[in-house]
């Protein structure tokens, strides 16, 4: 799939959404991060509030691990370096010169062939040199096998990372926030590895927060004003009780869009619930020159 640097920008976006909150993980050893993330969320899955909990899903793909073993090496007289080089050497490749023609240089790397690459059985015959003499077979020296290699590692200060995310219903971010943080100070985390809850989620908690508190003083102000301009305020509120109609299709359109309300959707609602106010008003003020004539 190919996207367009605004599509990629918009999918990070809409995947850090996913969750209302998440707690990270920085490490090193995927092994432990994996079981540390377990433990995490089966402890913050017990906490007031928290639904959904999930562990961010890592793609991986399946690779040829080669693992030298130092004591049969040495049985043979060889250093683990030296597997390792021609271990390289079949699956990246080693360039050997260069080949000039036309004005133009071509490097010459030698390299395995595909079917070999691809073949644990043939990569496991690979001979390597011995220093006195002769050669001595990779499977003799190394264990090799297929394994699951990550295919995309996420980094932040320069550390590995693996999320995960929760929902919150029925507490606010931030006080579900403090429990976590007290139950994340009762796990032991080997060294160059921590877990904690990025800024920008609380950042983000607060924001909401006070968007919502603009809202209703916003709501609040709509309906002063719609007293002041119609002079009564029995008119007042029969009139804003029919405004959330308006929202009425916004809402539907929101479901159908996948049951997601952004930022932004709440600004447009809230342009759509001024617009209506101001036709309401409109609307009474006729009603009420009429009634004077």
């Amino acid at each position: 799939q190919i996207l367009t640097y605004g599509q990629d920008r918009i999918l990070d976006h809409e995947a850090s959404q996913k969750h209302d909150i998440v707690v990270r993980i920085y490490g090193q050893d995927w092994d432990i991060m994996h079981e540390k993330a377990s433990e995490i969320e089966a402890v913050i899955g017990r906490i007031a509030g928290v639904t959904d909990t999930e562990i961010e899903r890592l793609v991986t793909e399946p690779i040829i691990e080669i693992e030298v073993d130092p004591s049969r090496a040495d049985e043979f007289g060889i250093k683990p370096g030296d597997v390792r080089r021609a271990a390289a050497t079949l699956f990246s490749g080693i360039e050997v010169g260069s080949l000039f023609e036309e004005q133009k240089v071509f490097d010459v790397v030698v390299w395995g062939t595909p079917d070999t690459r691809n073949s644990v059985t043939d990569v496991e015959q690979l001979l390597i040199d011995r220093p006195g003499g002769g050669h001595v077979r990779l499977e003799e020296v190394a264990d090799v096998r297929i394994a699951p290699s990550v295919t995309s590692i996420k980094h932040e200060a320069v550390a590995r990372t693996l999320d995960v995310g929760a929902s919150v219903v029925g507490r606010g971010v931030e006080d579900v926030a403090d429990d976590i943080e007290e139950r994340l100070g009762v796990i032991n985390f080997p060294t160059e590895h921590h877990a904690e809850i990025p800024a920008a989620y609380l950042e983000r908690a607060e924001g909401q927060d006070r968007f919502f508190a603009f809202q209703i003083a916003a709501a609040i102000a709509i309906f002063l004003l719609l007293q002041a301009a119609v002079g009564s305020w029995r008119l007042a509120i029969s009139t804003s009780l029919t405004l959330p109609l308006a929202l009425t299709g916004g809402l539907v359109a929101g479901l159908m869009a996948g049951g997601t309300l952004s930022i932004g959707s709440y600004l447009g609602l809230f342009a759509v619930f001024m617009l209506a106010a101001r036709n309401a008003i409109g609307i009474v003020n006729h009603a009420q020159h009429l009634e004077a004539a």
